[in-house]
Order: structure tokens, then sequence, then C-alpha cells
């Protein structure tokens, strides 16, 4: 269990920096993201050991060089060891905030959130007695279990996949961990898309979290994605712009993943985006600029990929389709406890052979 040590408040103002509303205290399930990313991130630097939550943290705010204490530009994850000493070290910017501020304020009540546009970051000390509220200390107390991580050559999956992005870029280098998706999987998914004609169809994409088995690649961790299992839309449920997970929707995915007998983990889920077979028909030639933006995350995604996919490792694969630039996909996962597109591996082998490959490597194992 860990004390956070200072306070954070949104401090709504104008145009031209003036406050024009009461502060608000941020809540711990804004910093959740940034926490669970720069846990990641140290079991990714192979400093931290692979478990799914940290011993505990601190949160430091960067003082912002212009405007000076109280007002801040981001702050730093300090995660800490078993001996309550920083460990890892993480900095998280400023536009944290503007995405996760709004889903913030769109669940607040009151006056003040609700018109929350321009804004502020403050930060004191708890013991400050500034900006007091009725509970202005939280604790994050998260059971730590260990990583479900397999072992296999990072290499052998590179030189068999495509980046998205058309080229191979140092992702398992830079800030987002490598995802791989085979190519079977996408098939699979974009045909659910087609099969629901105008209706918005998804599902669960599963695999492992996988670390190599050499020392080139051997502290990073990239996941590899294996097999999608689609959710049943019910007639009440069908809509074009939107798919439910009910409670029933999810007895049935977890139902399919146990039934397949391979020791998967959900790792991501994914939608389609079949409005524009409305908004454009079946043209040859079609200039409305909406068909060349089909793939998308709203902010609707991003509330719901915060609340039943908020491991740092979980992504989301939305597909696009429209009858005049056909199908389109994109990813987007969690960056700095944000939720950002970010490109990917399509790989071009089958799950029957990724199985293989796994079970010939033969390490199915947590540190």
């Amino acid at each position: 269990m860990s004390e956070v040590r200072y306070k954070f408040f949104i401090v709504p103002i104008d145009v031209d920096g003036r406050q024009t509303g009461r502060p608000v205290e941020l809540v711990e399930s804004v910093f959740a993201p940034a926490i669970d990313w720069t846990n990641l991130d140290g079991i990714r630097k192979n400093v931290l050991p692979p478990l799914t939550a940290p011993s505990g943290f601190t949160l430091v705010p960067r003082w912002s060089e212009t405007l000076c204490e109280p007002v801040v530009d981001g702050f730093d994850v300090q995660i800490l060891g078993e001996d309550s000493t920083v460990a890892f070290s993480g900095t998280i910017p400023l536009m944290y905030f503007e995405q996760h501020v709004k889903s913030f304020t769109r669940s607040n009540n009151g006056s003040t959130a609700q018109g929350v546009s321009l804004f502020r970051i403050h930060a004191v000390r708890e013991d400050s007695g500034v900006c007091d509220s009725a509970d202005s200390t939280f604790t994050v107390e998260k059971i730590k279990r260990p990583l479900d991580i397999r072992y296999t050559s990072f290499d052998n999956l590179l030189h068999a996949s495509t980046c998205s992005s058309g080229t191979h870029q140092e992702s398992s280098s830079g800030s987002d961990f490598p995802v791989f998706i085979t190519e079977e999987t996408i098939d699979k998914a974009v045909q659910v898309s087609k099969n629901s004609g105008k209706t918005e169809s998804g599902g669960i994409l599963v695999g492992y979290l996988c670390r190599d088995s050499h020392s080139d690649h051997a502290s990073d961790i990239f996941a590899v994605i294996t097999a999608q299992i689609h959710a049943p839309v019910e007639n009440e449920d069908a809509r074009e712009t939107s798919i439910r997970f009910t409670p029933a929707t999810w007895s049935h995915l977890r139902g399919a993943l146990r039934d397949r007998h391979k020791e998967e983990m959900i790792l991501s889920w994914y939608h389609s985006h079949p409005f524009l077979k409305s908004i454009c028909g079946d043209v040859t030639e079609c200039k409305d600029a909406t068909c060349t933006r089909s793939v998308f995350f709203s902010n609707a995604d991003v509330q719901f990929h915060r609340i039943a996919f908020s491991s740092a490792y979980s992504t989301a694969l939305v597909i696009g389709d429209a009858p005049c630039s056909g199908v389109s996909y994109g990813l987007y996962g969690w960056r700095w406890g944000m939720v950002v597109k970010r490109d990917f591996y399509i790989l071009r082998k089958s799950a029957s052979e990724m199985n293989r490959l796994f079970h010939q490597e033969g390490n199915n194992a947590s540190e």
C-alpha cells in the first residue's frame, strides 16, 4: 500500500489564464494508467520484477518553468522496491491530463467539472492544509501476481512480419512495447466485420506476453496475438456505431477462451466501424473526407478501454470498412498512461504455427 505525498487539482481557467471556478481534486483512478505504464516500462528495462503491480509508488510534480509552483507541467511516477526506496522512475507529460481529465469531468457532477475545457493542474503537499477536502489522501492497493511470460525468438517473429506502417520501426527500443498480430487473426476479425453488414462487431484478441529466448532482446517484453474471439450481438443490441459488452458477452468470451485449451490470455479487443457503408454507399469514387478517417478511437472507446483493458500491455484494434476505400485498420494502446495510435507487426504465421513455436521453445514460465 502506498501513500501519495501530493494532492493534484484541476483548476479551470479562461483564455487569459484567470481561474474561473473551484479546484476539483483528482482521484486515484486518474493516475492508475500512468502508474501501470511506468511499472511495465521498468519491467521491460529489466529493472523491476515482472509483477502485475508495483510494491509501492509516489507521484512527484514537475513544476512549470514559467508559472512555477503550484502549477504542474507533468509528474514523475516513482516505483518503490520492497525496501520502500525508489527502484524506477518515469516522467509523464502534461498532455496526460488532457485525455484523463475529460473522462473525469464527464463523470463528476457540478458546474465546475461540467464546463472544463481550459485548465491548469496544481499540486500541493498533503500536509500543507491548502485546498483542503474531505478525503484528500488516497491509497492504492493491488494484488501483486507474476506476469505470465513465455519465451520465444523475437528475431524470428520480426523476420516473419511486416510493420503496419510499412517499415520496421524500433518499437522494441522505444516507448511502445512491440505487438505482433498474426495475419490469420486480422483476416478473421475483418471477416466478422464483413459478415455483420452495417452493424458494429467486435470481440477480444488473445495470445501471449513474451520475452526473447536469446540475450539480444531478453530484457524487453512483447505481445503475440494469436486469435480472435468474436462477441455475439443480440438483435436489440445491434447498432451501426457502437457495440455492447454485457455480462452475458463476457461470459461467452471467457468460456470460449477456456474451450481453446491453449493457456492464452486476453491481450486486446477489437471493433469495427461499418457506419461508412451508410454514408458513402457503393460508389467507385468517393470524395467524402470521413471515409479517409474510418479508423479512429472515440472518447467512448477510450473510456471503455480504461475500464475493461486497463493493463499497460492492453491494446485495441479498430477495423474500418468503407465501400469506396475498402478495409483499413489501426492499433491503439497505452503510452505514458495515455491511449494513442501506434504501430504493430503483422505476423505471417498461422495460429497453429505459433503454438508449435511456443511449444518448441518450451518455456511457459513466470520469472
